[in-house]
Parts: C-alpha cells; sequence; structure tokens
C-alpha cells in the first residue's frame, strides 16, 4: 500500500483524540494513553510528523497502557498526538489500488520477486523485448524464451539484459523478426515508495473517506442554487504525477 492512515489523519489536519503520556523507544510494544480505547482499533501516532509517524493497532488496554498488535517502527516524544482512525482502514487499500488502475498498473509499484511467463518479440534489431508487470526491474534472476512451445529454452545472463526501461526487458538475441515466450523471474517495482505517489495515493484516500459525508455530484457548479458542488474524477495534481507512472505497454 502506497499510503497509511496517519498519512491521511495529517493531510486533513484532523485534531488528536489525546497525546501520549510518556515517550516511547523503537520496538516498544505499548504506549501510554489516557482515553477510551478498545482492541482492534487503529491509531494513528504522531501523525503530524512525516519523520516519525505511524499506524499502531490496539491489542489490548489495562488502564492507561494500551499493548499494541505489533511493535512500534519509530520512537515518539512525550505528548505527541493520538488519532483513532479505525473509520480510515477500508479506504487506505482503495486508493493503492485506484492508483494502480489509474496507471494501468495493477500491483506493479510494490517492491516484490516474481515469477512471470510473457509474450514478447524480437525486433528488426535482433533484440528480445519483454514486457514485464512491476515498474521497473531492479534485478534479474533468471530469463528464457522459446519461439515455439515446447523447444528447449534460450536462456539470457542477466548481465546482458537492460533493465533501464520502466516496463519493459531488452536484450540482443541476434534473430530475425519474431513473436516469443518469455519466462523471467525477477526483482521489481519501488521501496521507499517515492513521495510523489504517497502524496497522490493520500489525496485519493482522503477524498475517498470525506465522500461518506459530502454527496459529490457529478458537476463542477450549479448557478441556479447558488452552491459549489464537486465532480467526481482524478484531481489535477493527481493526474499530473499519474503521467509519470503511467503503464503504456499491455
Amino acid at each position: 500500500m502506497y499510503t497509511n492512515e496517519a498519512m491521511m489523519a495529517g493531510a486533513l489536519n484532523l485534531q488528536p483524540d489525546g497525546a501520549l503520556g510518556a515517550a516511547t523507544l523503537i520496538g516498544a510494544n505499548s504506549i501510554q494513553y489516557s482515553g477510551t480505547l478498545y482492541p482492534g482499533q487503529t491509531l494513528a501516532i504522531d501523525y503530524f510528523n512525516p519523520g516519525t509517524r505511524e499506524v499502531a493497532v490496539v491489542q489490548s488496554v489495562t488502564g492507561s497502557t494500551v499493548n499494541l498488535v505489533n511493535p512500534l517502527a519509530n520512537a515518539h516524544a512525550q505528548g505527541a498526538p493520538v488519532k483513532e482512525v479505525s473509520s480510515m482502514t477500508d479506504v487506505v487499500p482503495a486508493a493503492s489500488r485506484y492508483f494502480d488502475d489509474v496507471c494501468y498498473a495493477q500491483n506493479s509499484f510494490d517492491l516484490e520477486s516474481v515469477t512471470e511467463t510473457r509474450n514478447g518479440i524480437v525486433d528488426r534489431e535482433g533484440n528480445l523485448v519483454v514486457s514485464i508487470s512491476k515498474y521497473r526491474a531492479q534485478s534479474i534472476e533468471s530469463l528464457s524464451f522459446v519461439q515455439i512451445l515446447g523447444d528447449t529454452p534460450t536462456l539470457i545472463l542477466p548481465a546482458y539484459i537492460d533493465i533501464s526501461n520502466k516496463f519493459f526487458l531488452r536484450a540482443q538475441v541476434g534473430l530475425p523478426m519474431c513473436n516469443v515466450q518469455a519466462t523471467i523471474t525477477y526483482t521489481g517495482g519501488l521501496s521507499p515508495i517515492p513521495g510523489d505517489i504517497q502524496r497522490a495515493t493520500t489525496a485519493l484516500a482522503c477524498r475517498m473517506w470525506k465522500e461518506k459525508d459530502s454527496g459529490f455530484s457529478d458537476v463542477i457548479g450549479n448557478s441556479d442554487l447558488g452552491v459549489l458542488q464537486y465532480k467526481k474524477g482524478l484531481p489535477n495534481d493527481v493526474a499530473l504525477i499519474v503521467k509519470h507512472y503511467y503503464r503504456w505497454v499491455p
């Protein structure tokens, strides 16, 4: 996922429900908080601070000690703001997938190792060109191809594969123009997720979350009613970011 509830809470400038009663260290399994919380609730901690904000899930509550499902990834100062954000948890994955959809790049940006079998071509210059699903291959473990199913695969050493293109691999194979089927094992995607993708996805998530109250319509303005209404669609700043990550291949 490319955003989280803490980013949303900060972007929306939501007022804290309370504050940490004591400082915490990285790896802490609990926080001190005087307020009403229940197991399973999601908390945004220190969410106005881009360097340390994070999301935690309540495991149990004993007095002012709130035990967490997972240890904290960051240290936090006493008084750091805390916001209960369980209502946002559904829109975070939805916004991440929405960003994928508008880029025509489903599950392309998270860094992971995958194996794919895809159709490719050998072009006029004898280059094998094959598309991949992830945004930019970081490393290749193996690449092989066949012209006819059932043939013995031709292996290409990773050192001879050009991985500089966003959604393509390219390698010189010295064959005449033809169609091939390639099998690739590689690590692709981005880590960390770039700030502009985080910004775009956070904007989409905030929009989805606010729609429950706003009653968005499909018009920009209504002169008869004299009120400003907002059009459903991709915000302009998000559309500009999408241009840099749009998938131009099948």
